[in-house]
């Protein structure tokens, strides 16, 4: 078939993404977006038994090991979180730091946003939130953690203040003492905000990073290649990058565990997702 024949483009809102869902004549339903919207769309499809392929919500973790270069760490982690204003489902969100590492990685990250954000409101290349829902959401989550008692560094430039609505701007924000009870620790934020958290050893970093819903892709930070494989196979994630990545390789599957959605796309493992299998037997 031509692609014309066999593609259509079709524009709408929450409400047609809906009614196509549920159309018996689609036969499958690939869809990038929130945890709460795929589960909409679970619900749908399933009257019709459709194939589904959902790459949803992240809350990725970031193991930095005992014997990592931790200033190396700390300037990749601060980058990799800004990306469109911490708005790509590959960002860290959470960083595990050996204990007696936490003070000098958060000062690492507070040095590398003042050094990369001279400016924040007036600056173009510092993104917004993407509307007011979500950054009332965003406030609301590093509100609720300081107010349970997680202590806050944000890097708010010389005559600037942040955060603000009309802007929908949020300043970089470092949070430690999180706990068990504060919003932040079980939702994805998809906002400049990084939470850092101390860990004794291995197990217990990896133990804490797979004791979440969400399962879409995590990273490690280590000089040890064995050690580095282990923790990565370890990690109950989609994909994982060793010291570095936020881009996936595009011919490897791509998608989640758990919360963070079904199916895979990438490569030929996006090929077969797409395709129905039929098969003739001549006798």
């Amino acid at each position: 078939l031509p692609i014309s024949a066999a593609l259509h483009l079709v524009q709408g809102d929450g409400r047609t993404g809906a009614v196509l869902t549920a159309h018996r004549e689609i036969a499958g339903v690939v869809f990038t977006g929130s945890t709460r919207t795929g589960q909409d769309i679970m619900r749908r499809a399933a009257g019709n038994l459709k194939r589904l392929t959902l790459e949803l919500g992240g809350k990725n973790p970031v193991i930095v090991d005992v014997d990592t270069d931790v200033a190396k760490a700390a300037k990749f982690i601060a980058d990799a979180r800004m990306v469109n204003g911490g708005q790509v489902c590959l960002c860290p969100d959470y960083v595990f730091v050996p204990e007696g590492k936490v003070g000098e990685f958060t000062d690492k990250v507070i040095e590398r946003w003042t050094q990369n954000f001279p400016t924040v409101l007036t600056n173009n290349q510092y993104t917004s939130t993407i509307n007011n829902k979500n950054y009332e959401r965003i406030v609301g989550l590093i509100d609720d953690a300081v107010e349970l008692g997680a202590t806050k560094r944000q890097v708010i430039p010389a005559g600037e203040v942040l955060p603000d609505a009309l802007a929908r701007k949020i300043p970089p924000t470092l949070l430690t003492g999180v706990k068990a009870g504060m919003k932040i620790e079980e939702d994805e934020v998809f906002g400049p905000v990084i939470v850092a958290i101390p860990f004794e050893d291995e197990d217990d970093a990896v133990t804490l990073a797979n004791d979440n819903d969400f399962g879409l892709h995590g990273y490690v930070w280590t000089r040890d290649g064995e050690r580095a494989m282990r923790v990565a196979k370890s990690l109950r994630t989609g994909s994982v990058a060793i010291n570095g990545g936020t881009q996936q390789n595009p011919d490897a599957p791509f998608g989640g565990f758990k919360m963070s959605g079904v199916g895979r796309d990438g490569g030929r493992y996006g090929l077969e997702a797409y395709t129905e299998l039929q098969a003739i037997t001549w006798l």
